[in-house]
This record gives structure tokens, sequence and C-alpha cells, in this order.
């Protein structure tokens, strides 16, 4: 099945709302090393209960819809995708416990040479209820799909 453009760019991806505590904020710290070393006390308001912190980071991870490239009707070959690149813009401190609802868009659909970059902000979060602070979490991702001569001639023509 060929991509259809705008069919991508008009894809409905399912928010996708995420709850976490404590447990979830220390293992993701856990994950990326942080407590590895036991002297450095910096780390602790990231693996230990009191004053416990969230990396900025753990925001990428909050409210993501799962593999929807593969789930939903996308015509793409889920197989050839490569992560390009991601960063993240934040307006407020990820707090270490909370509800968001994280809302997933596609914002850019880009043909270059025989490949496809689909940029998409991921995903920007909001609280579930009101006591809770709103952040923004703008995590454009940049998907690569590469293609063969045939395929790229198959989408131009639709």
């Amino acid at each position: 099945m060929a991509i259809d453009y705008d069919k991508l760019l008009a894809l409905k991806i399912p928010d996708a709302e995420h709850s976490y505590g404590d447990k979830d904020t220390m293992l993701y710290a856990l994950g990326i090393g942080l407590g590895h070393d036991p002297t450095n006390r910096a780390e602790l308001d990231f693996v230990y209960e009191k004053n416990l912190k969230a990396l900025p980071t753990f925001a990428c991870l909050l409210g993501y819809p799962g593999f929807w490239v593969r789930d939903l009707d996308t015509g793409i070959d889920w197989v050839r995708i490569v992560n390009g690149e991601q960063g993240f813009t934040l307006n407020a401190p990820v707090k270490p416990r909370g509800t968001v609802v994280g809302k997933t868009r596609i914002v850019e659909v880009i043909k270059a040479g025989n490949r496809i970059d689909l940029t998409t902000p991921i995903p920007e979060h909001r609280p579930r209820t009101s006591d809770q602070v709103r952040f923004l979490a703008a995590c454009p991702l940049t998907r690569s799909l590469a293609f063969t001569e045939e395929q790229l001639e198959r989408m131009s023509r639709v």
C-alpha cells in the first residue's frame, strides 16, 4: 500500500492517558544510570522517595501512544522506520507523580531522496486534574523511512 500524504497528515492518533508514580520516576532515573555512584548526593533526589524529583527527559515517555505507525492504517512499512532525531521543550517542571493525557499528531511529511521524514510532537501533556501543573513536552521526533525507487514512484502517483 502506498502512503497517502493527505491521509497521513489528517491521521487521528488516539490520545494516551498515562498515570505514573514515584516508582516509575525512580525506575526511569535508575534505568539511565543515576544512583550508580552511591556517594553522589545530587542524584539522590531522582532515585530516593525523600525530595523526589523527575528528570526532564522523563516527559518524552509520558503519554506516549505506543507504536501507532504499526497499529493504524498509515501505509507505512513500520519495519523500515528509524529514529532520526529527538528533542524536547518544557514550560514547567515534570512532577514525580501524576496523570497526563498525551496528544500526538503528525505535523510534517517531507519526501527527501529515497526516504520520507515524519515529524511528530510527542506528545502534548495535559493534566487530568486541575491541581497538576500543565507542561508541554514538545518532543519533535523525526522518523525516516527508506524506500526503493519503485515504492517512491508508486507514492508519487497517489
